[in-house]
């Protein structure tokens, strides 16, 4: 297989996705479906699809030189679809004052935490391989946005101290994108997050 390069801007991908698709009014329901509806376009289109009804199939580790945006895109769509479920979770816990819905948005946060490990994991593979087949914006866009996540999962759970830590270390990494960005437009996307 050829080493192409990989360019997945993620955080691009995410503030698009996001204004287009119900974030724009804090829909976080209609948000969650078409990140839904986007992780089955994309597994369609990798031909990573789990069977049809009760006939599952567990899927093989994917290597890292076979890997493509898609793979990428599907973790970050992924992410994006618990982290969604969370917030909508999260305005319902604060309405009715359930800790169960609580617990559970806290489970969908650590879902949604999971998938961005996996995506910042596989990044740093690309990015520490020999060819590089991924950029340093693309790595330092999806550590960013990794860096975010879990330090938003762990404000909702009130642990302060590695919150801010993780929430600073995720802000620098923006700034310096911010200086190194070509465009107005690139430097007011890092400045939205």
């Amino acid at each position: 297989m050829a080493q192409n390069e990989i360019t997945v801007r993620a955080l691009a991908v995410v503030n698009e996705e996001r204004t287009i698709h119900g974030l724009k009014f804090g829909d976080y329901a209609k948000y969650r479906r078409h990140c839904s509806n986007k992780l089955h376009r994309l597994r369609h289109t990798l031909k990573l699809t789990h069977g049809k009804e009760k006939n599952f199939k567990k899927l093989p580790e994917i290597a890292t030189e076979n890997l493509k945006d898609g793979h990428l895109l599907l973790d970050l769509f992924e992410a994006e679809r618990s982290w969604a479920y969370a917030q909508e979770l999260l305005l319902e816990a604060t309405k009715t004052k359930q800790t169960s819905v609580r617990r559970h948005a806290l489970s969908r946060l650590r879902k949604a935490l999971q998938w961005a490990k996996e995506l910042s994991d596989r990044s740093s593979a690309l990015h520490s391989s020999n060819p590089q087949r991924i950029s340093h914006t693309s790595h330092a866009e999806i550590s960013a946005y990794h860096l975010m996540l879990r330090g938003r999962f762990e404000r909702t759970k009130d642990e302060f101290e590695s919150a801010l830590s993780n929430l600073a270390v995720s802000r620098s990494l923006l700034d310096a994108l911010t200086n190194a960005a070509m465009s107005s437009r690139d430097q007011a996307l890092y400045a939205v997050f």
